[in-house]
């Protein structure tokens, strides 16, 4: 849940708005799209499976070395 809540903030951050519950966000072209898309998937199981994966993905997108 913790990755998740991230997940949220960072398409606050993006999106500046948070949608209704079960709702979407539109797509974006922001790098750190792919990673809030990926924090906030329906499915648990399609989740990033740890803070570790997170750091990395953040890390790259950023393009320091992880």
């Amino acid at each position: 849940s913790d990755l998740y809540g991230m997940g949220v903030l960072l398409g606050w951050g993006i999106h500046g708005w948070l949608p209704e519950p079960g709702g979407d966000w539109d797509e974006t072209s922001d790098p750190l799209g792919t990673l809030q898309a990926a924090l906030t998937r329906p499915q648990r199981g399609e989740r990033m499976a740890n803070a570790q994966e997170a750091r990395k993905e953040l890390l790259r997108l950023a393009g320091l070395p992880y």
